[in-house]
């Protein structure tokens, strides 16, 4: 009987073994998966351009010239500060440029605090191609057909003779200089505070 017991004993055991063995072999874990999630991230711009009709010009005292100076802020820029920096540079003439050269600015320009001969507008993002597009210089008189320059009828002879029968980029010759520069609105402060990081920028300034 016992020799028995020991046969059922290990018969048992044998198929508690199986049985162990089989529930190994079928055992399976819990499994889960989400799709990646990627994001993607576009990237802003500002973009300027600055065209003017010509650049040059002839001073005969009481005449007027088109110059048609446009800076204009691509398509789909960002906000942004538009900046123009004039510089006036009087050659060999004496006195002041503004003796030689009338001008006046566009209708919006404001000046930046702190900057020499600095204006400044805002273009906000997404605007038409009109508010896009800056003239610099006002239409003084609408029969040319674009904004002008004009010099004074009171010149004369020996006022101009130091730039007389110059040519190129002669340093005697009177000069006119336009320099835009664009900085993105957001997170860049005031427009003197815009201005001071465009310096940073272009240290030529």
């Amino acid at each position: 009987m016992k020799k028995n017991m020991n046969k059922i004993l290990v018969v048992a055991l044998a198929v508690t073994m199986i049985a162990l063995a089989s529930v190994s072999a079928t055992l399976a874990w819990l499994y889960d998966k989400e799709d990646v999630n990627i994001s993607t991230f576009t990237v802003g711009k500002v973009y300027i351009s600055l065209s003017d009709n010509t650049t040059s010009f002839h001073i005969v005292p009481g005449a007027r010239e088109v110059k048609n100076a446009v800076i204009t802020v691509e398509e789909n820029s960002e906000k942004a500060y538009v900046f123009v920096k004039i510089e006036e540079n009087k050659g060999a003439l004496s006195g002041n440029f503004s003796d030689y050269v009338k001008y006046s600015l566009a209708t919006g320009w404001t000046p930046v605090d702190g900057a020499t001969g600095v204006y400044y507008k805002t273009v906000e993002k997404g605007a038409d191609a009109e508010a896009r597009t800056l003239p610099i210089l006002a239409v003084i008189q609408d029969d040319l057909n674009g904004n002008t320059v004009s010099y004074p009828g009171t010149l004369t002879n020996a006022m101009l003779q130091p730039a007389q029968n110059k040519t190129g980029n002669d340093a005697a010759l009177p000069t006119l200089t336009y320099t835009a520069y664009a900085i993105q609105f957001d997170y860049t402060g005031s427009a003197a505070e815009a201005w001071a990081k465009v310096v940073d920028a272009y240290p030529s300034v």
